[in-house]
């Protein structure tokens, strides 16, 4: 259990990482994408990646994410010219690539204004911006836009998707980096500051009453986070009254930069008798427009906030705990990296996060001396997205913004509203904020556009290079190496930074194809690689090249990670491909294939147009506003890459790879390209790395590199006429249907003659995709301590091994040109195959299909795959002493379950993995994967007749059968031993530069279905459909049946929220005793249990106050229970989190799992009416329900403890732990 939730959490963080950002104190960049490449690498992605329009993304169908877009009369034909950019009068045959930013430790600012040459302007373009209007990209219609007479520029996106709900951010262009050397931090300090009260909403209290009143969640719907350049303030509302359930838009924009999530600690009566209370009440009995609440609202935010001492004196702990929670070897990993690649700007000198010392003694007039400086209408941006008339909202923002002058409040001068921009496009407006001067660009790749500007009065912030953080390993400002006792790989990015990019014209777009091309091919090779190898030598091989407006620049990057024994090797390999693309560029069949893999993700993304969230159309219009890339319709985007697709030939994408490849290629020569090296410390395996040796292995990497092999890939691998000969043996039939139409969910359920189980719905949310799932009762259950580890390698070697016959790189490259991402994961109780199938392309549901059996009936299980997956499971080993995290858990789960089970929940050991051979993996893959013992669900955009047809012929023939009684076996088998009682223990010492301490506390609990029994723990609470529970109804409000069998589910989902926001606000919020905390339930589906824990950080001198604590909070709540205030800030936004994710397929593929499972007690009434019965919950019930299944959890507490810190603190860590 562990290994699974860890291994998916680092592959999440990584994915995440490339897309946001790795700290909170780093925000998300172009720059940053070639640290997070190493990231990524080491929990075994490779990736490809560009941000110039077209991105790419780590999956098996390479996903690219496209920019939301726009239609004009723009037509497309013979006629349809692009201007190509490798015949640029500046010699594109010449660009070496950008170079990198360099990291800083000292500050010398110099400020000027930037000022930019008259010219009339036109509504596309004029001479002025140096762009021909008929190049621009098409601006999308539904987009409104303008700038008020002071400054203030707004963009407007009606979008009804949800209905009769909107989304406002504010944009203020003042972050870290327009702070002086004294006021580190304070951006960050103001934008927390901003939600403690206003002139007109006097209190923090004050605040929080107008966002219920108007159906917000404080943290959720009320948010903000600041980055280098910019501070983002993020509110939604429903457009009138009050909304019957809260919308939450956490998370949308929170991770890029430093968040704030303002604090929830008032209790509602805290509100009675208050004057501000009336005046809001009165406020909102006046008019039920909430889109006018909420801009006046930001108004206040913005121009009127009151910045009291008492106020930022209460506020200054959460920022101080914000500051030490983020102190993780990666952090410090990331900005050593911004140090060493940004040493010629003022990046690695401004984190937004701010330094400790500084954030101590900032006063309140520091807060309004930068508020006044900063905060005016010309320095900023408002972006609406939502159910709104874009006209009347037009009207709104001139009246409540249009009154505040357009210079800044303390008199200084500032950015210049310019009356010429108010007549062009977004994608053409000046940029704002903070210009970062970076003194090392280098301009051969790619020279700045044209059509970037500066607006007058911007600050131009420009620091001397620093020198490089060390000269450990020969350090230099070309070359720098991170050691640290808590890396386990070692990692390498070469890196060159140029001008910032954007997608604003045809040729722009024209290159991000090339771009993306260029990145998905080497993609396909380093998969290749991969794939046809027992071990590839390499964790990771990836290339990105993106623009950040954040950063100010582009950054071209390429990163190659190992373990340490084979850095040598996986150095020289990495760069064999580097070189391989610079000398000998691309073949016909690989252009082929990634112009389809290509063509068919957009064709995607143009069916999606009218299916996005307003959350999703506001994250990608700022993106696009704030980089200079044109908001585009997806259907006009997807035309214009078909054209220019279709012209492509091997020798243009081969002109384009050398040019972005020759940084690194020639980086013994060329000091334009830097290298960030990271590596254990001490490690036996790094003894002899040194500068030399390190240049030596570079130059063999690069010296004469192979041409490249086409892989060949049929437009179809199963062969369909072995097919139909089955179908005529096999006769194959539906032999029971059902459909749930009195439940309203639409759900079909079916059986096959072979025994296989089937339930789909159709669901048009997502147009032209669906999801499948395969499902089998068995996993890690099956193993035994003799066979342990075959369940988690048959799942591994299920999907990476090939299938009916085609090698494992052929299936891979199979599916990402037809749009088919698969995956399989085993858990204690289970084996699941899931795929996402993208149906635009003619013939793609007998593609997912024929491709599903394929892996159902002829899996190939071979050696190569064994052998990859037992080195996976020796990196993971090798990491486990490097993370006071993981053996904490570890601890904790030894500690809470019997040594005859607890091996099922632990990562992996390297010597069981080694002991494995194929027959015994296959043996339990087949057992699990016999027809009787299948389950398939699925979910999305198909047409059912096709659906049942395909299901017939493809589910239908398959054929496996059980070589004894399988559900005997897994009753007997379906258990979970607890040792039962109270103890407690502490985690062997982490030797670490910095102090950490991670607290797990955690007891046996009931399974998903209100079940424990474990008789020897003497353990045993049945609460089964709502037994032994007096306050379960028999109807909900509306009459419909109440489904008894979830109560405990729903119930303790609420109780999860509940609990966790007490022991936030208690323990964290007052007392200040840890950095976070939360709550977690644990349940099993088919095992009789689960379990409960509470895990935090405590700080270090406070580890066992802070247990006493949270021991007797969650004591007296479940014994006390909780307020009403409590209840519905727990279930509002969980009902709100139902009804959206309603529409989600994976959240119908999750329901329906289990319908045809005889070892499971779901029915069809536990998927009816869900988000009703969530609504119908009340106080009363929950207490109840908590009582009864969590009264134990004081009786078996069991608490785990770990620490991390220099090694001199060790002993006495121990010994202050042992004391209490």
């Amino acid at each position: 259990m562990i290994e699974e939730l860890l291994l998916f959490a680092k592959r999440c963080i990584a994915c995440m990482l490339v897309m946001m950002h790795l700290t909170k104190a780093i925000p998300v960049s172009s720059n940053h994408l070639a640290f997070v490449g190493t990231f990524a690498s080491h929990v075994g992605i490779s990736w490809c990646f560009t941000t110039k329009g077209m991105k790419l993304g780590r999956s098996q169908s390479s996903v690219m994410h496209s920019e939301p877009s726009k239609q004009s009369s723009l037509l497309m034909g013979k006629h349809f010219w692009i201007k190509n950019p490798l015949q640029r009068s500046n010699s594109m045959n010449v660009r070496n690539i950008l170079r990198p930013y360099e990291g800083a430790q000292t500050r010398s600012l110099t400020r000027r204004s930037m000022q930019v040459e008259e010219s009339t302007p036109s509504q596309l373009g004029s001479k002025k911006y140096q762009v021909d209007s008929a190049e621009l990209l098409p601006m999308h219609e539904k987009l409104r836009y303008g700038v008020l007479p002071n400054g203030l520029r707004y963009c407007i996106f009606p979008n009804k998707k949800p209905a009769g709900r909107f989304y406002v951010n504010l944009e203020v262009h003042a972050g870290s980096v327009d702070e002086e050397e004294e006021q580190q931090g304070i951006a960050h300090f103001v934008e927390h500051g901003l939600f403690l009260g206003t002139e007109r909403f006097k209190s923090q209290k004050a605040m929080k009453k107008l966002l219920r009143r108007l159906g917000m969640a404080y943290n959720a719907d009320a948010n903000a986070f600041t980055d280098f350049r910019s501070t983002v303030y993020t509110l939604s509302a429903p457009t009138k009254g009050r909304a019957e359930t809260m919308h939450s838009a956490a998370g949308l924009f929170g991770d890029s930069g430093v968040s704030t999530a303002p604090r929830e600690d008032l209790a509602e009566d805290e509100f009675a008798g208050d004057d501000e209370v009336s005046e809001i009440e009165g406020l909102q009995a006046t008019t039920d427009d909430n889109t006018q609440l909420v801009l006046e609202l930001l108004h206040q935010m913005a121009f009127k906030a009151l910045l009291k001492q008492e106020d930022i004196d209460k506020e200054r702990g959460a920022i101080l705990s914000e500051l030490k929670d983020r102190n993780s070897i990666s952090q410090r990993a990331a900005m050593e990296f911004y140090r060493f690649n940004h040493n010629d700007t003022v990046l690695p000198r401004r984190f937004p996060i701010g330094k400790e010392e500084q954030v101590k003694r900032f006063s309140s007039e520091d807060l309004r001396r930068f508020y006044k400086r900063h905060y005016y209408p010309a320095n900023m941006c408002l972006y609406v997205a939502g159910d709104v008339d874009p006209a009347d909202f037009e009207k709104k923002i001139q009246a409540v913004f249009g009154k505040e002058q357009a210079a800044p409040a303390d008199g200084s001068a500032g950015v210049e509203p310019v009356e010429e921009d108010r007549k062009v496009e977004p994608v053409l407006w000046p940029r704002r904020g903070a210009k970062i001067v970076h003194h090392d660009l280098i301009e051969s790749l790619d020279p700045a556009p044209a059509i970037i500007r500066t607006s007058p009065g911007v600050n131009v912030v420009s620091v001397p290079a620093a020198q490089p953080p060390s000269k450990e390993h020969g350090s230099s400002n070309k070359f720098h190496v991170l050691s640290h006792s808590l890396i386990t790989d070692f990692s390498v990015s070469f890196c060159a930074k140029g001008n910032l990019q954007t997608f604003a014209t045809l040729s722009d777009m024209r290159e991000s194809v090339l771009d993306s091309l260029v990145g998905m091919i080497l993609e396909f090779r380093v998969n290749e690689r991969r794939l046809r190898s027992n071990d590839p030598i390499f964790n990771g091989i990836g290339w990105t090249y993106s623009s950040s407006a954040r950063d100010g620049c582009s950054m071209n990057s390429f990163s190659i990670s190992s373990q340490p024994r084979h850095w040598k090797a996986a150095l020289e390999i990495g760069l064999q491909e580097a070189a391989r693309m610079a000398e000998h560029g691309v073949t016909e069949a690989e252009l082929s294939q990634a112009v389809t893999t290509l063509v068919n993700h957009f064709a995607q993304q143009a069916t999606l147009k009218n299916s996005l969230e307003s959350s999703v159309w506001m994250r990608r219009i700022m993106e696009c506003v704030q980089a200079g890339d044109q908001v585009m319709n997806a259907e006009k985007k997807f035309e214009i890459l078909a054209e220019i697709s279709s012209r492509l030939t091997p020798k243009e994408l081969s002109v384009r790879a050398r040019e972005l490849f020759n940084a690194v290629t020639s980086y013994v020569t060329n000091d334009q390209c830097k290298a960030f090296i990271c590596m254990p410390d001490n490690s036996p395996d790094m003894q002899d790395f040194s500068h030399d040796l390190f240049l030596t292995i570079v130059e063999r990497g690069l010296k004469d590199p192979n041409p490249p092999e086409s892989l060949q890939v049929p437009e179809r691998l199963l062969d369909e006429s072995h097919l139909n000969e089955l179908v005529d043996q096999m006769k194959p039939a539906i032999v029971s249907r059902r459909v749930d139409e009195e439940g309203g969910t639409g759900v079909v359920v079916l059986k096959l003659s072979n025994g296989i189980r089937v339930a789909y719905r159709t669901n048009d949310s997502r147009p032209k995709e669906f999801r499948v799932r395969i499902s089998a009762a068995g996993g890690r259950v099956l193993e035994d301590e003799q066979r342990q580890g075959q369940a988690v390698a048959a799942s591994a070697l299920w999907v990476n091994g090939g299938c009916g016959g085609y090698a494992a790189e052929v299936v891979s490259r199979f599916a990402s040109m037809w749009g088919l991402s698969y995956d399989a994961a085993c858990n204690s109780e289970e084996l699941h195959f899931d795929m996402l199938v993208q149906a635009t392309v003619d013939g793609a549901l007998e593609r997912a299909m024929g491709l599903v059996w394929m892996f159902l009936q002829r899996p190939n299980l071979d050696q190569k795959a064994l052998e990859r997956f037992k080195i996976r499971v020796r990196r993971a080993s090798q990491s486990l002493d490097k993370s006071v995290e993981r053996k904490t858990s570890k601890l904790f789960l030894d500690m809470m379950i019997s040594p005859e089970h607890a091996w099922r929940l632990q990562e992996l050991r390297p010597e069981i993995a080694d002991s494995l051979d194929v027959e015994d993996v296959r043996a339990i893959l087949f057992k699990q994967i016999a027809t009787e013992n299948l389950e398939m669900v699925v979910s999305g955009d198909f047409d059912p007749q096709e659906l049942e047809k395909a299901l017939v012929r493809y589910m239908g023939t398959l054929h496996r059968e059980q070589e004894k009684p399988f559900l005997d076996e897994m009753q007997e088998k379906l258990r979970l031993k607890f040792k039962g009682g109270s103890m407690k223990a502490n985690a062997e010492h982490l030797v670490d530069d910095t102090e950490r301490s991670y607290t797990i506390m955690g007891f046996p609990a009931v399974n998903r279905w209100g079940y424990l029994r474990d008789v020897d723990a003497g353990l045993s609470l049945d609460f089964r459909d709502g037994a032994a529970l007096s306050l379960v109804p028999p109807t909900l409000p509306n009459g419909r049946p109440y489904c008894k069998s979830m109560h405990i589910s729903r119930s303790l989902s609420v109780a999860c929220d509940v609990i966790s926001n007490r022991l936030f606000e208690e323990i964290r919020e007052r007392r200040g005793l840890v950095y976070g905390i939360s709550f977690r339930w644990r349940p099993y589906r088919l095992i009789p249990g689960g379990y409960c824990t509470i895990d935090f950080m405590p700080k270090a001198d406070m580890i066992e106050e802070s247990i006493a604590a949270v021991r007797e909070c969650f004591h007296r709540l479940v014994t006390e229970g909780f307020s009403m205030d409590e209840f519905e800030a727990a279930k509002s936004p969980l009902v709100t989190k139902v009804k959206e994710t309603e529409k989600q397929n994976v959240f119908w593929v999750q329901l329906m799992e289990d319908l045809g499972n005889p070892l499971s007690p779901k029915s069809i009434g536990c998927i009816q009416d869900v988000s009703d019965h969530y609504d119908a919950l009340t106080k009363e019930q929950v207490e109840e329900v908590v009582r009864c299944c969590l009264g134990h959890g004081m009786e078996h507490m069991v608490i785990a403890t770990g620490t991390s810190g220099p090694q001199e603190q060790t002993q006495a860590g121990k010994e202050a732990i042992e004391r209490g």
